[in-house]
């Protein structure tokens, strides 16, 4: 007997207006397969891993050629603009995106849309240093919404925008009228 397909609910409209009318949609006919949020979850990992090791080129392996990724308050559009500024990244900073609490909150014939947390972790002395990495705690919190579009028989990442919830305090820079950290 073949394994039974389990689902994802989908969430509605309102978490793109981020207030307090957030309901989650119940309509079962929309969920997404297993299959599906497996796929997606495998490939949002892979991207930010590949974005933590300096593996560009895969990274753009992930991205349709026309995709737009919503970075650091900035629009970039195409292959040719993302890897401009990857390549501008500190190679001597040592960074982590831990993603979690994946999950649908739009699946359609060929396209989906997942929305995820992201803490974001980073240790940049200006050199190289072999881990572990002493660092005071977490950069920022962030939530990551990602389209995807199906094509040629696979998933690809054809819109990505991370929109910050949490600074840490102990990530910011200090002020003149606050004590150096």
């Amino acid at each position: 007997m073949p394994p039974k397909e389990r689902t994802r609910a989908p969430l509605s409209e309102a978490l793109r207006h981020r207030g307090p009318s957030l309901r989650c949609a119940t309509d079962v006919s929309r969920m997404a397969t297993e299959t599906t949020f497996e796929s997606l979850v495998q490939l949002t990992h892979r991207f930010f891993w590949c974005l933590d090791e300096f593996r560009y080129d895969e990274l753009l392996g992930l991205m349709r050629e026309d995709a737009v990724w919503h970075r650091q308050g900035k629009v970039l559009s195409g292959r040719a603009q993302i890897r401009a500024a990857l390549d501008e990244r500190p190679r001597s900073q040592r960074i982590r995106h831990v993603i979690s609490n994946p999950f649908i909150a739009e699946e359609s014939a060929g396209a989906a849309r997942m929305i995820a947390y992201m803490i974001g972790y980073r240790a940049d002395e200006g050199v190289s240093r072999p881990p572990p990495q002493t660092i005071d705690g977490p950069l920022r919190f962030l939530v990551v919404e990602t389209r995807f579009v199906q094509a040629d028989g696979r998933w690809w990442i054809a819109d990505q925008r991370a929109l910050p919830e949490f600074e840490f305090r102990s990530a910011l820079p200090a002020s003149p009228a606050s004590p150096a950290r």
